[in-house]
């Protein structure tokens, strides 16, 4: 058996923005394609990834664990496509944040970003958290580093400072 590597990225989207139909516009697609190609996927697997209401979208524990793989997966299959292409990644990452995090991290980020990928133009936008969020959500951001994620969008730590 084979992942699909186009149902993999239609269900990390379905499962970062928790929504089939804010998924659909982010991926420019019709629900209904969104929906064919989760069921093809979780056919394929054999389990069910994601339980569904009519408000929300949520993985179960398969779904959780083939999620980690997925991205893994994807992630592996671009840069090899890259390198093989002797390309580098090119387009625009939209970034947000907080005007704190954009002072105190963000030069040395972007001067590491600049060298490994000349090819991306990075946009970053500052704000508060929950106004982050929000455009994370709208698809209007591709990437947040901020605080106080909701607890519906999945996400990854990393980073904790001490108080002090």
């Amino acid at each position: 058996m084979n992942l699909d590597t186009s149902q993999l990225r239609t269900f990390i989207t379905v499962a970062e923005l928790k929504s089939f139909s804010k998924a659909s516009k982010r991926l420019n697609r019709v629900q209904s394609a969104i929906s064919q190609q989760i069921q093809k996927l979780e056919a394929q697997v054999g389990e069910k990834l994601l339980t569904r209401t009519t408000s929300k979208v949520e993985l179960t524990l398969k779904g959780e664990l083939l999620l980690s793989y997925a991205v893994q997966i994807l992630n592996i299959n671009d840069k090899a496509i890259y390198e093989l292409k002797g390309e580098q990644p090119n387009g625009r990452l939209k970034i947000g944040t907080s005007d704190t995090y954009a002072s105190c991290f963000f030069m040395e980020l972007l001067e590491v970003c600049a060298d490994l990928y000349p090819q991306i133009e990075i946009e970053v936008q500052c704000g508060y958290s929950k106004d982050i969020w929000s455009l994370y959500e709208q698809g209007r951001i591709d990437l947040v580093l901020t605080q106080n994620c909701p607890n519906h969008i999945s996400h990854e730590v990393l980073h904790i400072e001490p108080l002090r």
